[in-house]
């Protein structure tokens, strides 16, 4: 009975978590233009949304002034459905240029990093 609810409960517990749909991820690049020197150029990568929360967290490389990428970095971001159809409204939160830790930090307490 004890492992059964222990296999549950950690069922539950992930899914909450989720990665961000393409939908998402394409409303969250669009947040950050006016962020980053050259947006048209940001990867992302392990960007996974709390639904229970709406908090999403990831990593994102841009290009910097000088055309050179400046290396992945965490950014938070909140993320409200819409009516179905409708692109997510997106509200960046923040990046972590110069001092990676704040937002890391944040992510990884709310468990939004890559496992």
């Amino acid at each position: 009975m004890a492992m059964t609810l222990l296999i549950s409960t950690a069922a539950i517990a992930q899914a909450v978590h989720r990665n961000a749909t393409p939908k998402e991820l394409a409303a969250i690049k669009e947040g950050m233009a006016t962020m980053l020197k050259d947006a048209d150029s940001a990867k992302f990568r392990n960007v996974f949304v709390d639904d229970k929360t709406g908090m999403a967290c990831g990593m994102v490389n841009a290009k910097n002034g000088m055309g050179g990428y400046t290396g992945f970095t965490y950014f938070m971001a909140t993320v409200w459905p819409m009516p179905k159809g409708s692109p997510p409204n997106i509200g960046v939160l923040g990046i972590d240029a110069d001092d990676e830790t704040s937002w890391q930090q944040q992510c990884e307490e709310k468990r939004l990093t890559a496992r």
